[in-house]
């Protein structure tokens, strides 16, 4: 049976935590903390400046970009809305009677009703 013979010396822990620490003692020791409230500089309006600059800039991005994309106006697109306003106006019925708008109401309604009940059921 060997017996095991160990040397402080030749411990990989000790050169390890000195490099980690940097300190010649292998003591660790948190030197020259910063608070949470200072940047570099130990400008608390700077940092609190670049924390909204940054927070807007990602709101902004995404509404953008959430907007932006059903937006895409094309000549084909414009002419189409211009095409559907014209002709609405054309086939608009001026003279319409009270019934009659009561009736179109009533109609249109009904066909709210079915599109929402298809959507739910």
């Amino acid at each position: 049976m060997s017996s095991l013979n160990l040397s402080l010396s030749n411990l990989n822990s000790g050169k390890i935590r000195t490099l980690a620490t940097r300190t010649l003692d292998g003591i660790r020791a948190i030197g020259g903390a910063k608070t949470q409230n200072e940047d570099e500089d130990g400008n608390v309006l700077v940092r609190i400046f670049n924390k909204v600059n940054k927070f807007g800039a990602g709101v902004s991005g995404f509404l953008l970009n959430a907007i932006g994309g059903g937006l895409l106006w094309t000549f084909t697109g414009i002419m189409t809305q211009v095409q559907m306003g014209v002709r609405y106006l054309w086939n608009f019925n001026w003279n319409a009677t009270d019934a009659e708008l009561d009736q179109q109401y009533a109609t249109y309604m009904t066909m709210l009703a079915g599109t929402l009940g298809g959507t739910i059921g």
